[in-house]
């Protein structure tokens, strides 16, 4: 593979996570609209994740997905000139939704039109019904989350342990006890922060942190162990890891460290996706400003861009690294 392919590849991969993220922000203000809140906020919030699709979706050359979301920006506007009955059209985008995701996993898309939906199929179409409610449910919860936390130990009690202490610092989280089963969960559910035993049978933590970074390298990860020694913490660090605690688990320590790695990932995250999501538009826009003329100002916009995205590199290499803690040298088990 050249280095150009390479990094075309890169950047779809890149797109495709912005992309699943901004739908998960479109489905939220669907459901949030539907139950009459902020309405007028959350049409303008959908408008902006759609476009942004489609503006990465040209660049791209997906074609195809560019046209889907034209149609759910048709939709968009028939609803807000009361062409159509909102619920329609929520029910309607939030369909077109799951097609960009299927469209993602290599299937067609299916639909192109609001006409096209039936109202028979509205009443039984279980998978959005599905969808909404599982919305509806991260809805009812949010206003109370820190975030999600997702932690993975092969010993139930110490997950179980670590769960019920982050969940009384306004934390959501969730427990596994096999570095697979949290795999297959950060498939369907992007978490804020992802805490894991380092000595696990089967896959251990490293393995699993370069996995789950495969999937998504945004996730910051915590390691949890008994055995800490200079070797392990370098292995860890140089994988990505951004932070480490000994166990037997100073409280206070984990939730400092916890908070802390949240809010850094948010705001990467928050960085990064508004600096694509740029470049996205000016890709969309640059040929119709040189038509006008404009090419020294495309140039120096292009320039720019290419400064902040190495600025960009930059701040995503410092975020993922952690400091080497102070512990005594012990064999590790």
């Amino acid at each position: 593979m050249t280095r150009s392919q390479k990094r075309n590849e890169e950047e779809l991969t890149a797109f495709r996570l912005e992309a699943l993220e901004a739908l998960n922000e479109v489905e939220i203000s669907l459901v949030s609209m539907n139950l009459g809140r902020r309405v007028h906020e959350n049409f303008e919030t959908i408008g902006r994740f759609l476009h942004a699709i489609h503006a990465g979706a040209k660049l791209n050359k997906m074609d195809k997905l560019a046209r889907h979301v034209n149609e759910m920006f048709a939709s968009m506007l028939q609803m807000n000139e009361e062409k159509i009955h909102r619920s329609d059209g929520i029910y309607y985008l939030i369909c077109g939704c799951q097609e960009i995701r299927k469209y993602f996993d290599g299937q067609e898309i299916t639909f192109k039109s609001i006409k096209s939906l039936s109202k028979a199929s509205r009443v039984i179409d279980g998978e959005v019904l599905e969808t909404y409610r599982n919305i509806f449910n991260r809805l009812k919860g949010a206003t109370m989350s820190k975030g999600l936390i997702m932690v993975v130990d092969d010993e139930p009690d110490m997950g179980d342990l670590l769960k019920k202490q982050l969940e009384e610092c306004e934390f959501s989280a969730e427990s596994f006890d096999d570095g697979n089963k949290i795999l297959n969960r950060i498939g369907s559910q992007v978490p804020d922060l992802v805490i894991s035993d380092y000595n696990m049978p089967g896959i251990n933590g490293v393995e699993l942190m370069r996995a789950i970074h495969k999937i998504n390298d945004e996730i910051p990860v915590i390691f949890v162990s008994a055995f800490l020694t200079k070797d392990v913490v370098l292995e860890a660090l140089r994988a990505g890891a951004f932070g480490f605690v000994e166990k037997p688990i100073d409280e206070v320590q984990l939730v400092l460290m916890v908070e802390t790695a949240v809010a850094r990932g948010r705001a990467t995250k928050l960085i990064n996706r508004s600096l694509n999501f740029l470049k996205y538009h000016f890709a969309e826009l640059s040929e119709s400003l040189k038509k006008h003329g404009k090419s020294a100002l495309v140039n120096s916009i292009r320039i720019e861009l290419e400064d902040i995205t190495k600025q960009q590199r930059k701040l995503n290499e410092r975020s993922t690294k952690a400091e080497i803690p102070k512990f005594e040298k012990r064999k590790v088990a």
